[in-house]
Formats: structure tokens, C-alpha cells, sequence
């Protein structure tokens, strides 16, 4: 039962982490915001990111997204 609790949490962190980089590459794209702006964005998308790493840390999963 706990290996399948921990493939559930690998691939939702897993996606969340997709999610988050998906987020990050369209901010980064994006042209209509102020610079001021993107960078808010994106320092909040990267605390996003961070935390899903460290829950994948301290659940000793090794998350792959694309």
C-alpha cells in the first residue's frame, strides 16, 4: 500500500512540477506585462517550484517532469 501512496505522490508532484515550469515558460513569453511585473511572477512561480522540490526530497521521491 505505501508504494502505491508514494507512486500517487511521485506523479502529483510530478505534474504540479510541470504545471509550475509550464507557468514559468509562459510568463516568460508573455509581452504585455511590466518587467516589474514578470519578475513577481516568476520569484512567486520558483518558491512554487522550490516547495514541490523539498516535498519530493523529504518524501525521498525522485520527481521527472519534462
Amino acid at each position: 500500500m505505501k508504494l502505491l501512496i508514494t507512486m500517487n505522490q511521485s506523479e502529483d508532484l510530478g505534474l504540479k512540477l510541470q504545471k509550475v515550469k509550464l507557468a514559468i515558460a509562459e510568463v516568460n513569453d508573455c509581452r504585455f506585462d511590466t518587467e516589474k511585473q514578470r519578475m513577481l511572477k516568476l520569484k512567486a512561480l520558483n518558491k512554487i517550484k522550490d516547495a514541490i522540490l523539498i516535498k519530493g526530497r523529504e518524501l525521498s521521491i525522485d520527481i521527472k517532469a519534462a
